[in-house]
């Protein structure tokens, strides 16, 4: 029997911390049909020297470490990652994540098989502090409302928790967008679900997603997120409306404006954001506020009426009462 090859692609990036525990959890896989390529996008840590101490431990292991000569941010290591694959199956770990089972790539090639699918999804630990949480991704059978699922942002939009078939990159031209840090994953993964045949979902939370690292993009809020996220909507709604079936993403792309909107307003009030990147928010446009949820439509409903403060004071509390809740 043939065994499917698959490579894991893992950027690094200021993870000295996490980069070993993410690596032996991606090494001690059972699966034996695994190439492992690691990208060094210029780190000014010690990760490097952490990963070549584990890799030493793996020597009959597949692996390929590469090294960017400039640092050019995350979307641009994740393209040097597919490039570099020779799996016909490929997966994003970020280095500060790690595996939970290692039986999972063997589980997730099984359901590949088993479902002929371009597209295995997999499930989330959100792992904090002090506590784990699992997020089961919402993973319609029908290919078009998954995709309005991700636009939509009901459903995770990062590229890691899944496995794709490496030709839906190579053949349809779908790459992170290099120099997009704040929204990369959101523009590729509805891109290459639009593609894909067939969309397969295991419900297993494998992926544990790390929430402890303060010098990830997601944790920190600068005009920079504002800039990121209107150029990612830009970007999907440009590949979309140029698609021969447009109008069934035409509403789920309205509401991603809406969410996005808010999301970026709730950042903003959690991190001290300016006057200037409030008003940048604010010139997002967001026509269809229905079907958010209530506490975002009343965000969305301040910075209409231009009460910066009070939003501020109202994203505060929301985390506030979330960290007595724990």
């Amino acid at each position: 029997m043939n065994i499917t090859n698959i490579s894991i692609l893992v950027p690094i990036y200021n993870v000295e911390r996490f980069i070993e525990k993410c690596a032996v959890s991606l090494l001690e896989q059972d699966y034996c049909n695994i190439q492992y390529v690691f990208v060094n996008d210029c780190t000014p840590d010690n990760s490097m020297e952490v990963l070549q101490r584990v890799i030493e431990r793996y020597p009959h292991r597949n692996i390929v470490v590469i090294n960017h000569e400039k640092n050019k941010g995350l979307s641009a290591a994740r393209n040097t990652a597919v490039k570099a694959a020779d799996g016909e199956f490929v997966m994003h770990v970020d280095s500060d994540d790690y595996l939970s089972d290692n039986t999972a790539v063997s589980q997730l090639m099984q359901c590949q098989q088993q479902e002929q699918a371009d597209v295995v999804i997999y499930d989330m630990q959100h792992v904090f502090v002090d506590k784990c949480v699992v997020e089961t991704a919402c993973v319609p059978k029908d290919k078009v409302a998954y995709v309005n699922k991700i636009l939509s942002r009901q459903t995770p939009v990062c590229v890691c928790g899944g496995v794709y078939r490496k030709s839906l990159y190579t053949e349809r031209n779908i790459w992170a967008i290099e120099g997009l840090n704040y929204g990369e994953d959101y523009v590729t993964k509805p891109r290459l679900i639009y593609y894909a045949n067939k969309v397969a979902h295991l419900k297993k939370p494998f992926y544990c997603y790390v929430h402890t690292n303060e010098l990830s993009y997601t944790r920190n809020f600068s005009s920079n997120v504002v800039r990121d996220q209107k150029w990612a909507l830009q970007l999907l709604e440009d590949f979309f409306t140029a698609r021969p079936d447009v109008l069934l993403y035409a509403k789920a792309m309205k509401q991603a404006y809406a969410r996005c909107k808010a999301e970026c307003l709730i950042a903003w009030g959690l991190g001290n954001g300016t006057k200037e990147d409030f008003d940048s928010i604010c010139s997002i446009k967001a026509n269809m506020w229905q079907p958010l949820p209530v506490k975002l439509r009343l965000v969305l409903i301040l910075a209409a009426w231009h009460m910066r403060h009070i939003l501020a004071i109202y994203s505060k509390m929301g985390l506030a009462i979330k960290s007595l809740l724990k």
